[in-house]
């Protein structure tokens, strides 16, 4: 039973790590909040080299871990197919784990109240969700129209650990010296060549495909272009192009993402990945406070966003595609420009 001494008023305490705890980061959403959740667990390793850090993930998803040193191993929440693990399941595996803590970034009433159920003796989240209850110890992080970028809204989940993070100083990185020979798709370019990532899940608003696909043949009369992505209709694409769409696995995404010159996107996993690799990136969002790049923006040294006309609605605006019709006044030849400066200044300075 959960009783009042469950719980601990946070400014009077705080947890204090021996330095040697195996620690549960909670993260199972989409491939760019998990990316943007990494900082996390590269603070925690600069502080505490030897400090185990397990991540629960989405099964598709986990596979970035393994270009992250400072993620020892991870826990999937979901099968293969998707579907949530049985909550019975996922019990029994956090329990096998003894995890010291769980840190909740992406809660939910199954991680909740599994974690509660597997007896992890700290959990860690924040206030205002039902299953809040389920915490002992509990953040006051409010994310939604904060004005704040995920990355240090994950950050400050680490206050209650006496780890205060100056905003804006964190940036996710990625290694890429796990990608061996099995990796590589043969482009056939020397490296010599950038990357269009036109598709969009929908959780966010999307320069029209039509766009991505009209700039992709402007640039490919200055240097290669591959197409990347997940897409289930015919896409009418100029033979000029190298269209990867619905070729590669998780890998040779990442591959072909770390050796190229540029990478132009939305709002996407593979753009945080790409920021994450150090590849230079070039990214389209709305204005908008909490869709826009003040919170999703990529971080690194090597990114630039162009954002469209300001947009007051939320997700009703965004159709089924991604597509919105705000992203439309972010014009072809201002992209095509911005790209070519980026290129020709080796987006070194953006």
């Amino acid at each position: 039973m959960l009783c009042q001494s469950d719980y601990i008023d946070m400014p009077k305490r705080k947890i204090k790590l021996t330095g040697s705890e195996k620690i549960l980061l909670v993260r199972p959403d989409r491939l760019g909040d998990l990316i943007l959740s990494l900082p996390v667990a590269s603070t925690l390793k600069k502080i505490y080299p030897r400090i185990v850090i397990h991540f629960l993930a989405s099964h598709y998803n986990a596979q970035v871990f393994n270009f992250s040193p400072d993620v020892d191993n991870y826990i999937l929440m979901t099968e293969s197919d998707g579907k949530p693990l049985k909550v019975e399941k996922l019990i029994g595996v956090l329990e096998a784990e003894s995890y010291a803590v769980a840190l909740f970034l992406k809660p939910s009433w199954l991680s909740a109240f599994a974690a509660y159920i597997a007896g992890i003796p700290i959990r860690v989240g924040t206030w205002r969700r039902p299953y809040s209850l389920l915490f002992n110890i509990r953040e006051n992080v409010r994310r939604k129209y904060s004005g704040i970028h995920e990355v240090d809204l994950n950050l400050m989940m680490l206050r209650p650990f006496g780890i205060d993070v100056e905003l804006g100083t964190v940036t996710p990185s990625l290694k890429t010296g796990f990608v061996d020979g099995e990796d590589d798709i043969g482009l056939g370019v020397d490296n010599n060549y950038m990357v269009i990532h036109p598709f969009s899940k929908g959780s966010a608003p999307n320069w029209p495909i039509q766009s991505y696909l009209r700039l992709a043949d402007m640039l490919s009369e200055n240097i290669a272009v591959v197409i990347t992505g997940q897409y289930n209709s015919q896409l009418d694409i100029s033979d000029r192009i190298y269209n990867l769409v619905n070729k590669t696995s998780f890998n040779q995404l990442v591959s072909v993402i770390s050796r190229a010159k540029l990478f132009i996107s939305g709002s996407t996993g593979p753009l945080h990945l790409a920021a994450a690799l150090g590849t230079p990136s070039l990214a389209l969002y709305p204005d908008h406070p909490n869709l826009g790049p003040q919170r999703w923006g990529p971080r690194g040294e090597k990114v630039a966003v162009l954002t469209s006309c300001k947009q007051n609605g939320h997700k009703y605006s965004i159709k089924n595609n991604g597509n919105n019709d705000c992203m439309k006044s972010i014009k072809v030849n201002t992209v095509f420009e911005k790209a070519c400066r980026m290129l020709s200044d080796g987006a070194m300075s953006v």
